[in-house]
């Protein structure tokens, strides 16, 4: 194993941690606390949600997709996937975010089914996010695997192991929240 290694990351989980449970506690005395923690209070501006998507599409799993898929069809396709990020981030940013946050909703799926009032978004939507985030998710823990295997010592399938562990406490933490005596779960 490599203690130097081991010692940062442990380091950077505990600080994350650390940030998790002041933002939770932050949020929970809040008035608004659900919209805090689905929107921020509506106070992130474009410049920081959109250093938040970059620092996403940045991500190890991201790279590992970009350069398999580029592998496999080619340059000019590895090319429109990194125009379709930008420009999509754009036109979220134009046709969608705006119509949400005057529309007080937290979701797209509570977005579309009250404006069409259909019950297929309320089933379809939500399919389309699993199937789409569960691909990125896939490419996340590979690149978590590998750099598992390699701070730790172990075997590939074992960094796996670990990172998913990490993932799902990561999640589990940030899903609950006390507040005037209640638990309410959000997220996972």
């Amino acid at each position: 194993m490599k203690l130097t290694e081991i010692t940062i990351m442990i380091l950077y989980f505990v600080l994350l941690i650390v940030i998790g449970q002041w933002s939770k506690k932050k949020i929970d005395q809040s008035v608004h606390s659900t919209e805090e923690y689905y929107v921020a209070g509506r106070n992130i501006g474009t410049g920081v949600n959109s250093l938040a998507m970059m620092a996403a599409l940045g991500s190890g799993g991201s790279f590992m997709a970009s350069a398999g898929t580029t592998y496999k069809l080619g340059i000019p396709f590895g090319a429109w996937m990194v125009f379709g990020a930008i420009a999509g981030f754009a036109f979220a940013s134009v046709l969608v975010a705006k119509p949400m946050r005057n529309s007080k909703k937290f979701t797209v799926t509570e977005f579309l089914v009250e404006r069409y009032e259909s019950r297929f978004f309320k089933l379809i939507v939500p399919l389309v996010i699993i199937i789409g985030s569960s691909m990125y998710l896939i490419s996340q823990m590979a690149a978590g695997g590998l750099i598992g295997s390699y701070v730790t010592g172990l075997s590939y399938e074992w960094g796996v192991v670990i990172i998913a562990v990490i993932f799902v406490l990561y999640v589990a933490m940030g899903g609950c929240s006390r507040s005037r005596g209640r638990t309410y779960y959000k997220g996972l």
